[in-house]
């Protein structure tokens, strides 16, 4: 799982959104518009969410609400309480990440796979016009999406903070390959515990990462917060 996990986060850093990896168009899961279909995958693919943004499109950014988009993924959604955050921070809206498909794991439980981001600002938003950069300049976004609850909040937690595993793959003669692995840099996260759910939280960006347990849903929050503001969200949605 860990190894999953850190390959999802550093592929959707790098190319900036989810959706590029999983290969489906911003205009049509914005829309609730999405083709559907069973995949056989390795390993989880939405249980560990990275950081994710809204397309770029000149038309601006548009957003769903949340009963609208859990009518379209049939799982909970956990709503977060904004006002936490001050006064004047609402949600205005939410968006599907990874549109809903049943997924078979390596150890072989089927479970239906979803993700979807929630955004919190307390700047202005007219849903259509305002730009993606807009909309981004002032957000917290609450990345949720299922997993197939096969381990806990501590084991998830404990294996996103994890050093990486760097592999090094070498050609020899005749065809043959040789690996060597070793440790990456440690991880700047640090183990949080909120009652009894484990999280995985940065300090420095900051945002946390973690798994609910009894409940099969993942959590990221990220964007612009603090880190007592990261805790106050992160406790408001365990305790939700």
């Amino acid at each position: 799982m860990k190894d999953r996990s850190k390959s999802l986060v550093v592929f959707a850093i790098s190319v900036g959104i989810l959706l590029a990896f999983l290969g489906f168009g911003y205009g049509a899961l914005l829309n609730g518009h999405s083709e559907v279909s069973s995949n056989v995958v390795s390993e989880v693919s939405s249980s560990n969410l990275p950081t994710v943004q809204p397309p770029q499109s000149s038309q601006g950014v548009t957003l769903n609400s949340l009963a609208y988009l859990q009518g379209i993924v049939q799982g909970r959604l956990i709503v977060p309480n904004a006002s936490i955050l001050g006064s004047g921070w609402s949600i205005k809206g939410a968006a599907i990440a990874v549109a809903p498909q049943n997924v078979t794991t390596s150890n072989g439980i089927v479970f239906n796979d979803w993700a979807i981001n929630i955004f919190i600002s307390n700047g202005q938003f007219i849903n259509g016009t305002t730009s993606d950069s807009a909309l981004l300049a002032d957000s917290v976004i609450i990345s949720e999406g299922s997993n197939p609850g096969f381990y806990n909040s501590s084991a998830a937690a404990q294996q996103y903070i994890s050093p990486d595993q760097i592999c090094t793959t070498t050609t020899l003669s005749g065809n043959a390959t040789s690996s060597t692995c070793s440790l990456g840099q440690p991880s700047s996260k640090a183990l949080v515990q909120i009652g009894s759910t484990y999280l995985a939280v940065d300090q420095s960006a900051p945002n946390a990462y973690f798994a609910i347990d009894g409940e099969n849903i993942t959590v990221q929050i990220s964007g612009h917060l603090t880190y007592s503001q990261v805790l106050a969200l992160a406790k408001d949605i365990i305790q939700n």
